[in-house]
Formats: structure tokens, sequence, C-alpha cells
């Protein structure tokens, strides 16, 4: 037998790498049990923020250290003490590509929470390209307006899976189209004064021009 090989279960023998991606499934299982009934569920919140959708793919995202709150904490310390997550230049991450696919509750959790990760990614995103601009309000979205976002932001469980970043994207998109209106009407009303405008213009450079040949015509 060899050095990175050990029988399985069945008397087969199973490669070192195959080995690992389920003892990381295995140790992961084994760190999640281990927790209380609230860091259970400050780790499932978690590990859910440390996943985002790219395509058709599911792949490891860093959070700040700052964004991960106090009652997530131990849990998170749980998982970095057994190398499942790792915390570099601020950051915390999932230590393995392969724990996606073989720790089983996690796999559960990326199912039932797949939809959730499609707009949280999208979230995101909008929230990204308005802190980039420097919080410019003309870079805000209606997220209240937008049925995709609109019933995920009321419900406080699917809101917890924010960052503080897109929480606050949130509550400036709210307060901003609050104040200024409902963006469509109020881009109607624009066109239609704009239109009222031109309309007016547009009168008077032919009232000058009849005006004007009106005088040659009956000139010296």
């Amino acid at each position: 037998m060899g050095r990175g090989e050990r029988p399985s279960a069945h008397g087969r023998r199973l490669p070192r790498r195959r080995r690992h991606r389920a003892s990381c499934g295995g140790l992961a299982e084994q760190v999640y049990l281990a927790l209380e009934p609230e860091q259970k569920a400050a780790a499932e919140r978690l590990f859910l923020r440390l996943v985002r959708v790219a395509g058709d793919v599911l792949v490891r995202e860093t959070v700040p250290l700052s964004e991960v709150d106090a009652t997530a904490r131990p849990a998170m310390e749980a998982f970095v003490a057994a190398r499942m997550l790792t915390t570099v230049d601020n950051e915390v991450r999932i230590s393995h590509q392969a724990l996606l696919a073989h720790w089983g509750r996690l796999g559960g959790w990326l199912a039932e929470h797949r939809d959730d990760l499609v707009v949280m990614e999208k979230l995101r995103s909008c929230a990204d390209v308005w802190i980039g601009s420097g919080r410019d309000p003309a870079a805000l979205i209606p997220v209240r307006r937008l049925a995709m976002f609109d019933s995920w932001v009321d419900r406080a469980r699917r809101k917890r899976l924010l960052t503080d970043a897109e929480r606050e994207f949130v509550a400036a998109s709210e307060a901003y189209f609050s104040a200024t209106g409902d963006p469509v009407d109020a881009g109607v009303a624009g066109g239609v004064r704009h239109w009222q405008v031109a309309v007016a213009v547009l009168a008077l450079v032919s009232l000058a021009l009849a005006i004007t040949v009106l005088v040659l015509l009956t000139g010296p």
C-alpha cells in the first residue's frame, strides 16, 4: 500500500487528496456540532456571507473582520482554530474551496439560500458602485421599487446577511428616493416639462420668422 493511501471501509485505497476533502467536511461538522445554539445560527449567517455566486458557480468570498459581529465571533474563532476559516489582512475567508462541496451541512445551506445569494450578489455590486462613486446620490438605485430587492430587504433574517456597507446603501436609497418621490413619475414629469419648453421655444421662433417675413413683404 502506498504511503499516500489507506484502506476505505470497503478495503479500497483512497487517494490522499480525496481523504483530505472528506476530512474537511467531517471536521467542519464536528466544529459546528460543538457550538452553542446561538453560535450555530451565527455560523450559518457567516458562511453564507463567505460564499458568493459567480455565474453558475459558487466561490469563496472574503469578509472584513470588522463586519463580523459579536455573536458570530465565537463561531468564527472555532472554525479558524480548526483551520476551516483563515484570517489574513483583517479579513476572513473559507480556507478550502473543497469545503463548499464536501461539507454536507454547508451544501444544504447554500442550496436553501441560493436565491438569497443571487440577490446579495446583485445588491453587493450596486453598493460597490455607489461606494466607488464617493456615495454620490446619482449612483443610488430605488431599492424599494424593485421587486427583486423590496420583499427581500424587508425580512430581518435576510437583511442580517448584508454587510454594514450594504445596509448603509439600502438605507441611503430609501432616504433619497423617499425625499425625491417616485423616480419613474419624476422622469415622466421631467420629460413633459422638457417637451413643453421645446414647444414654447419653437412657437416663439416661428412667430419671430413670421414677423420678419411680414416686415420684408411690407417694407418700402
